[in-house]
């Protein structure tokens, strides 16, 4: 199974969009970034500095796109809060935990059509320099 998605990140009067593949079959998940798009707004979220001003720092190499390796945590989750989902039967919600390329370090992309809704979440705060700067790889 192989899907696709437009991905928006709205923040404030703004926006940032790129394209999602999730393809279940190679256990794959890919970003791909829209040339035209600001996305330091997401990674300041990410870091957890959405108020902070300051300049997230800019990767000296770009890639327009990346390719996780995932493992599927579940269908059908139900979401309990940010990055908390749990097995039922009411749920919607397809989560997968996609590792780094070379590193044990990864994150959480989960995707619910029915609400057409996405999250990405960093659950260890260990990992979150490491995923921040793979992100940055696609987005800085």
């Amino acid at each position: 199974m192989r899907r696709c998605w437009e991905a928006i990140f709205s923040y404030g009067e703004g926006w940032a969009r790129f394209d999602v593949v999730v393809n279940l079959n190679r256990g794959t998940l890919t970003l791909h970034r829209s040339l035209d798009a600001d996305y330091s707004p997401m990674l300041r979220q990410l870091l957890g500095k959405s108020n902070s001003l300051t300049p997230i720092p800019q990767s000296s190499r770009k890639v327009e796109s990346m390719t996780f390796d995932v493992e599927i945590l579940g269908y059908k989750m139900s979401r309990q809060g940010a990055g908390e989902f749990r097995p039922g039967r009411s749920g919607d919600w397809l989560v997968v935990q996609s590792f780094l390329p070379g590193s044990a370090d990864s994150f959480l992309f989960s995707v619910n059509d029915r609400l057409n809704a996405g999250e990405l979440t960093i659950q260890n705060e260990r990992s979150l320099p490491t995923v921040i700067s793979t992100l940055m790889l696609v987005f800085g």
